[in-house]
Formats: C-alpha cells, structure tokens, sequence
C-alpha cells in the first residue's frame, strides 16, 4: 500500500508539472484514512467547505464507484494559495482485478481533469467542458462516462497506462503480461466506443434546452457565446456571427455544431439568407451529416465484429438514422432556397 501511495504521488506530480504554476495536493488514502486525513487537510487548510459539500464528501466513498476525484482549493486565509486537491481512493483500488493497472489509470485520468481546465477557451474541447457544466449532478451521475472531458480523461489515461506497462514490463511472454494486455484493450475500446459515439449536436441542444428553462443567458453562463446570441438568447444572424472579430479564432467545430443545433435551424428562415450565409451553414449542416453517417458505419462495424450487443446496436442505429434525416432534410431545404441569385446547393441523397 505503502509503494502505491508514493507512485500515485509521483505520476500525478510528473503529468502536472510542465501545466499549471499552482498548488496541487495529492492524498493517496484508504477509506479510513479519507475521514481522518482528507478532513483534517480541510481544517488545517482553512478551505471553505460549505454543508452541500461537506455532506457530498462524507458520501463520496459509498455512493459512488469512483475511485479518485478532484476539487478546488479555496482557501480563507488572504495568502494561501488557492489549488486542487486529487484524492485517490486506495481501497477501491485493490478491489480492482489488476490493482496497479487501475492505480495507474485512476492516476492519469484526474491528472488529465486539472490539465483539461488550461483548455483554450476557442478549443472544441473546452467548449464542450463549458456546455455540459450547465448539467446537473444528477444527470453527470448517472451519465459520468458519456461527458466530453470523462471521455477525454479515458481516453488519455488507458493510452498512458499502455505505454507505460509496455516500458516497466520484464517479462512480456508472461501470463500476467498477456492478461494486462487484454484488460487494457478492452478499456480502449470501451472508451473508443464512447469517443466515436459522442453526439455534439445532441449535448447543444440539451444546453439550449436547460438554458431556457432554468431562464439563463447563455452568453453570460459561456462568454464564448457573445459571437452567437443576444442578451435574450435569440441568435445573432450568421452574417452578424461571421463579421465578429473573435470569429476566426473559433475552431469551426464550435462553429458548426452552434448552427446545426435544433434551436438555431428553428429559428432561421433560410429564404432570407445571403449566399455566403447558405454556404457557412451548408458548411455545418454538411459536416455534421458526415460525423452522424461516419458513427452509423462504425456501429455497423462493431456490431458485426460482435463488439456490442443487439439491443445496443439497434437503440444507437435508430437514433443515428433520425439524425441523419433530420439534418439531411435541413440540407435539402438550404439547397432549394430561393434568393435572388437563385442560389443552389447539390445536397447528400444517400441515405444509409
């Protein structure tokens, strides 16, 4: 336990070293030692910790299978310096079929959370951080491994812990060997099946749809959405969208995945749309029908290396061929738009 706890310190240290010019407290510790260690941090800190939080700690090592997570440090005192705290939980860990495989792979995953937060806020990948934050812990709880930055933070981590097994193993013709192998593939096609199968689109409009409800500006809860909606988060026409100066700095997957939301194509009418406005959103409809009609052909492939089941498959099928239509249709009309120079485009017709 002992030796687990000192690489646990160590990978995280190494991982978190060249990113943040912060403090980063890492406690290793069993279940036991998360109540006498992990509170006793708290007070002898001076970190603020309100009831909501500290009863969701008190909770944190039964309700969950979680076995590392992070927080923010805020500390009172005026010259503390404020950070994180990663907390991994060793007696998870050794519950695991491979303890050192997992420790390994708790490691990275919640060093890659802090390493995410350094984002570029132009990135596509902080992007999608910032509209699922609008989700509630309910939802992030029952739908933990299908956000964008856990998806990431899988990804990275099985990839790390590959490389690094592959450096440290002595013995590669062994039994061991061979069985950490298996175990580890099987996680990056797990996490391979989430990446490829994440809906962008879909997450939009679930943000649009929390936004209005709960009565939000989405441009104040995501500033990044001051070059796409007004205070009363009505949208800005695309002309409008394009002539903002912070526009050129956005990867254009933000671009296309705000224009092909279902809100957005609600309340555009595509008769009083300019060509170079046509064109930019037959430029999103057009990549966002590729990515839905690339995930319907990788789940035809899975399904056929027997890599899912049926009822996988054919819940993930239904829902991609719906979007498929929908944006295909959403297609046709941009191309029979009529203006005045009787602008055309020659739209997708096949269909899978």
């Amino acid at each position: 336990m002992k030796a687990m706890k000192i690489i646990a310190s160590a990978i995280i240290s190494k991982e978190l070293g060249n990113y943040l010019d912060t403090k980063i407290y890492v406690l290793p510790i069993t279940n036991f030692e998360y109540y006498t260690q992990f509170f006793k941090f708290y007070i002898d800190n001076k970190l603020n910790l309100d009831k909501n939080e500290f009863l969701d700690l008190i909770k944190t090592p039964f309700e969950n299978e979680l076995a590392g997570f992070y927080k923010l440090v805020d500390c009172r005192e005026e010259n503390s310096k404020n950070g994180f705290i990663i907390c991994i939980l060793m007696s998870k860990i050794k519950k695991s079929k491979f303890p050192h495989i997992e420790l390994l792979r708790v490691c990275y995953h919640e060093a890659r959370h802090i390493i995410q937060l350094t984002f570029n806020n132009n990135s596509y990948a902080k992007f999608l951080i910032n509209i699922e934050e609008l989700y509630d812990n309910d939802d992030y709880n029952k739908n933990h491994d299908n956000y964008s930055y856990e998806i990431g933070a899988n990804l990275y981590a099985s990839f790390k812990v590959e490389e690094t097994i592959e450096k440290l193993e002595n013995n590669k013709n062994s039994n061991i060997y061979t069985l950490e192998k298996y175990y580890i593939e099987d996680l990056e096609n797990a996490y391979k099946l989430d990446y490829m199968l994440f809906d962008a689109v879909g997450r939009m409009n679930k943000t649009f749809a929390i936004v209005n409800e709960k009565k939000l500006k989405i441009n104040a809860e995501i500033p990044i959405f001051n070059i796409f909606t007004n205070d009363d988060n009505s949208f800005k026409s695309i002309e409008d969208i394009l002539k903002n100066p912070n526009f050129e700095k956005l990867d254009k997957r933000i671009v296309y995945t705000v224009l092909s939301s279902d809100l957005f194509l609600e309340n555009i009418d595509m008769e009083k749309l300019s060509d170079i406005e046509l064109n930019t959103l037959n430029d999103a409809l057009q990549y966002t029908y590729k990515v839905y009609n690339n995930q319907y052909q990788f789940i035809w492939k899975q399904f056929n290396n027997k890599a899912i089941t049926f009822n996988f498959f054919i819940e993930t099928a239904e829902r991609l061929i719906k979007n498929i239509k929908k944006i295909n249709e959403y297609i046709t009309l941009a191309n029979t738009a009529k203006n005045p120079k009787k602008y055309r485009y020659e739209f997708i017709k096949k269909e899978p």
